[in-house]
């Protein structure tokens, strides 16, 4: 059966997440990529459920705001990018291995959003 998660609970995982995206933003400022992130969806809106005791997920936008003209010209290199930071070592320790795993899946996913929504 369906239900709502506790407010505590994902206050608790949007506080990870927002670490790891904040780390993944500075590091993407290295290469002159300038991005913000955004919770979107039911995180969004205090409205997470979840079946029984399962997991649970928070969706996140990232928007790519400046980026070197070699990433407009090369969104999959924009992307690979993305993807590259966000499977780095220094996120590990943030998250557990399957957390960590279904962060990356969904930043690489919707970072890919993002960027084909800029081009």
């Amino acid at each position: 059966m369906f239900r709502i998660v506790d407010e505590a609970e994902c206050k608790r995982y949007r506080l990870d997440c927002s670490s790891v995206l904040k780390k993944v933003c500075l590091m993407l400022k290295e290469k002159g990529i300038s991005a913000q992130f955004t919770l979107v969806g039911s995180g969004a809106r205090n409205m997470v459920t979840r079946n029984g005791d399962g997991p649970f997920d928070l969706d996140y936008n990232l928007e790519i705001i400046k980026a070197p003209e070699e990433y407009w010209n090369n969104l999959r290199g924009l992307k690979d990018t993305i993807r590259i930071f966000s499977k780095s070592p220094i996120l590990e320790k943030d998250f557990s291995n399957a957390s960590a795993a279904a962060v990356r899946s969904h930043m690489a996913l919707r970072c890919a959003a993002a960027a084909a929504a800029c081009s």
